[in-house]
């Protein structure tokens, strides 16, 4: 998948929320590529504009997002159908929002394989497998079972089954495991990655938990207001942070050795996406702010072997 100078606008009562601003993004063949960043910084926005499920009051303003080298921005809801859920999947933050209420975790999961499958009946076998793999306790009897009879752990595990029962190329994970305790997100996270790789497929991990994308990706892009200011190999990006926003962000995790001190917070606030500052973005919070910065926006270009960064410091 790639992404090419992506730009979203929301219409509201108060004015244009400016939620993406020129957003260029590659997937790989079998990659997993994090994308991190602070709660309304446009993440799930992106996620939705690849499944053509943006809402009415969104507007693309410009760029091209190709799949499999054709352009899907351009397709209608009918064409849409047959890419969205079948050749890209999504789980969601929410399993029991995503799942329906009013059927088995059965008849969910079967009508998921008979999409991946193409087949006209699939049997009950097939979804006990899927149960199986994921180590779902008593399969049989969770087969009759409603969401809201599934702890949230349970649940975020069919979602993923039911994504990747589909045979996708690309999945999208939209912040799956913040809702879950430490130990069901790290089983989570493991399960995952297994599945992802026995089944060849491309994910996009989104997540504000720097620690969480660490465990799952291979490469990572840090989103700040609408706009990649970072990108690099997962553990690059630990060793050697580059903008200042990536390393405020790292800076401010809580660590586990050393002497116990004040944990550093980025001073400021989120710019307001109805009037975003000229210049860098992030110019009004950073501590190495120049004149430059103030009146012009770097672009996010080439630092470094295979890393891109959108700061005049490099």
């Amino acid at each position: 998948m790639e992404v090419e100078d992506l730009s979203i606008n929301f219409e509201t009562l108060y004015g244009t929320l400016k939620v993406l601003n020129g957003v260029n993004f590659i997937i790989n063949e079998g990659e997993i590529v994090g994308l991190v960043g602070e709660s309304g910084c446009g993440k799930s926005t992106f996620a939705l504009s690849i499944m053509g499920l943006l809402p009415p009051q969104a507007k693309l303003m410009g760029g091209k997002i190709y799949f499999q080298n054709s352009e899907i921005n351009v397709l209608d809801e009918k064409f849409m159908e047959k890419i969205r859920g079948r050749k890209i999947s999504m789980v969601f933050q929410e399993p029991l929002t995503s799942l329906n209420p009013i059927l088995t975790i059965g008849e969910q999961l079967m009508e998921a394989i008979k999409i991946g499958s193409d087949k006209k009946d699939v049997k009950k076998e097939e979804a006990l497998k899927w149960l199986k793999r994921v180590g779902i306790p008593d399969p049989e009897r969770t087969l009759k079972r409603y969401p809201h009879e599934l702890s949230g752990g349970m649940r975020q595990r069919i979602m993923i089954i039911m994504a990747l029962a589909t045979k996708p190329s690309l999945l999208i994970a939209d912040e799956p495991t913040t809702a879950l305790d430490v130990t069901t997100q790290a089983q989570i996270l493991k399960l995952m990655k297994n599945l992802v790789k026995e089944n060849k497929v491309s994910v996009l991990f989104i997540s504000h938990d720097l620690g969480v994308i660490a465990q799952i990706a291979d490469r990572v892009a840090v989103m700040y207001a609408g706009k990649i200011v970072e990108e690099s190999k997962i553990f690059e990006i630990f060793e050697n942070p580059l903008h200042p926003y990536t390393k405020d962000l790292l800076s401010s995790i809580p660590k586990l050795e050393g002497k116990s001190e004040k944990l550093p917070t980025i001073k400021g606030s989120v710019p307001n996406l109805l009037n975003l500052p000229e210049g860098c973005i992030y110019h009004t919070r950073c501590k190495y702010v120049m004149d430059n910065c103030k009146v012009k926006e770097p672009e996010l270009k080439e630092y470094l072997t295979k890393r891109k960064v959108a700061c005049f410091l490099y």
